[in-house]
């Protein structure tokens, strides 16, 4: 899992990247949440870390950012996958490996 992420270039000192590693794990585990990361995943998240789900979503959010302006040359990408979407793209990414 790590690695899957390290792969995709997203710096691991980033507050953002501990939380979409776990909100993944969390959607691997139970494959519903990924319907509702916003709803059951964020909380959770929110309360292990002591922060908000604004504050994990907006984590997020820059990691996603951060990421495709790394690429957005390379792959010319328009738009940014919202947080759900990127967290649903590592779970079937991961599911296709396993």
């Amino acid at each position: 899992m790590n690695n899957i992420i390290k792969d995709l270039l997203i710096n691991f000192n980033l507050k953002g990247y501990k939380y979409l590693r776990l909100a993944t794990i969390l959607v691997l585990k139970n494959y519903n949440n990924v319907y509702n990361v916003n709803s059951l995943v964020y909380p959770l998240l929110a309360k292990r870390y002591k922060t908000t789900c604004l504050n994990i979503e907006r984590n997020i959010r820059y990691i996603i950012k951060t990421y495709y302006t790394k690429v957005k040359s390379t792959f010319n990408l328009l738009n940014y996958p919202t947080s759900s979407e990127l967290i649903a793209e590592l779970v079937e990414f991961i599911r296709i490996l396993n």
